[in-house]
């Protein structure tokens, strides 16, 4: 079996918040066991909400027609044996960053 692929994407507005604390603390113990840990801060990113034009969803389709940074995250994401999410609480949710 090859080398485990990590997701990390960090979903806070601070970048050395609790919740990016506890990020560096799982990817450390990833790293430790053999993993790669790639790491996508979202707040510095441009990701736009989706139009819900359903462009995605036709065949032949190549996926989301938005040509914004989640074009970086989605071969990731496809990629990954895990994926970690952190992000913080705000009002019993995720992040908007995250949403």
């Amino acid at each position: 079996m090859g080398q485990r692929r990590v997701l990390l994407v960090m979903g806070s507005p601070r970048k050395k918040g609790n919740s990016a604390t506890l990020a560096k603390r799982v990817a450390a113990g990833a790293k430790a066991v053999g993993a790669k840990v790639e790491s996508f801060y979202l707040h510095g990113m441009n990701i736009s909400p989706c139009r819900g034009c359903d462009s995605c969803r036709q065949e032949g389709s190549k996926g989301c027609v938005i040509n914004d940074d989640m074009q970086l995250l989605y071969p990731k994401l496809e990629g990954s044996d895990a994926i970690v999410i952190a992000s913080p609480v705000y009002w019993f949710h995720v992040s908007a960053q995250t949403k």
